[in-house]
């Protein structure tokens, strides 16, 4: 969730990022395919912002968003939420 600190809104963790990276990377790809694999990603906003195309699930889908972002193949999420 965003922090609302003075009137201000900010993010405490970047959209697509599952690693603490501050920005979406291949290896926060690699995270959320552990992760539906099994091996949980416990924290909540971490969960919300790796969840790029915000269907409310973390799946391979997220991952191929976040890795197409990271090796130039896409340049936001914003296309990804627009087709909802």
């Amino acid at each position: 969730f965003p922090s609302h600190d003075s009137g201000k809104i900010e993010r405490k963790v970047a959209i697509g990022d599952a690693i603490g990276k501050n920005e979406p990377t291949a290896a926060s790809a690699m995270r959320i395919l552990q992760h539906v694999r099994g091996n949980a990603i416990a924290d909540r906003e971490t969960l919300l912002a790796a969840d790029v195309d915000k269907d409310g699930l973390l799946t391979q889908n997220d991952a191929q968003y976040i890795l197409d972002y990271a090796t130039g193949k896409r340049t936001s999420f914003l296309a990804v939420e627009a087709q909802r």
